[in-house]
């Protein structure tokens, strides 16, 4: 297996301006908006590794090399396993590098924004970027990129759906904002700790089923 992961690497290595062009991007985006621009810089730079590694999927399935990878002494469990330890490692590298990157340049600026609050924003942008990719990555392994593509457009739209609902009904219903302060105040009483144990814990559980479902249909053409 440890050719595949070298052929992956080679991939994206010819993709390396793609990666130095995002990177520099999500550092303006850190120096413009500065200590707001934390999450904004990491999902930039989370995403782009993501959707970059994703591609190394595309190019095995270009021209049924898919198919002739497997006449290697490779069986489908071990393909599909790289493949989610590859995106889960390029994910949480690119997620770790602005993390350390945020509190350098937070300590040099004194932007005073204290540690565990990072932690849990580097821990969730992270995770939350492994689960919808996950999902991806499963579809586009079951059902090829096309599906795929339009799968993660959906599962976008949803997310950000989501996202607006949930703050205005924390804006605008009492229930919402209840539930806020009392989640608030948990974070404030008991630390960042136990909110990243459930962030890390739900993605590897979204993470394995994806896999399990993976290798059971993987689509080889």
């Amino acid at each position: 297996m440890k050719g595949l992961w070298v052929k992956d690497w080679l991939v994206l290595k010819k993709q390396r301006l793609a990666f130095g062009l995002i990177f520099l991007l999500a550092l303006l985006c850190l120096l413009i908006f500065k200590r707001f621009g934390i999450e904004l810089s990491m999902l930039l730079f989370a995403l782009t590794v993501a959707f970059l590694t994703l591609s190394t999927v595309t190019f095995d399935q270009q021209n049924h090399g898919l198919a002739f990878l497997l006449t290697l002494p490779i069986t489908k469990r071990q393909y599909v396993r790289q493949k989610f330890l590859f995106l889960l490692a390029m994910i949480a590298s690119g997620t770790l590098l602005m993390a350390i990157i945020s509190a350098s340049v937070n300590a040099l600026l004194h932007w005073q924004l204290p540690l565990q609050d990072l932690s849990f924003i580097t821990v969730a942008i992270g995770s939350g970027t492994f689960m919808l990719l996950s999902i991806t990555l499963q579809l586009q392994l079951q059902k090829g990129p096309e599906v795929a593509q339009v799968a993660m457009s959906l599962v976008g739209a949803i997310v950000a759906a989501g996202i607006g609902g949930i703050y205005l009904l924390i804006q605008r219903t009492h229930w919402g904002a209840t539930v806020f302060a009392n989640l608030l105040k948990s974070y404030q009483q008991h630390g960042a700790l136990p909110f990243i144990g459930c962030f890390i814990g739900l993605s590897l559980l979204v993470g394995y089923v994806n896999y399990r479902r993976s290798h059971r249909h993987l689509l080889v053409r």
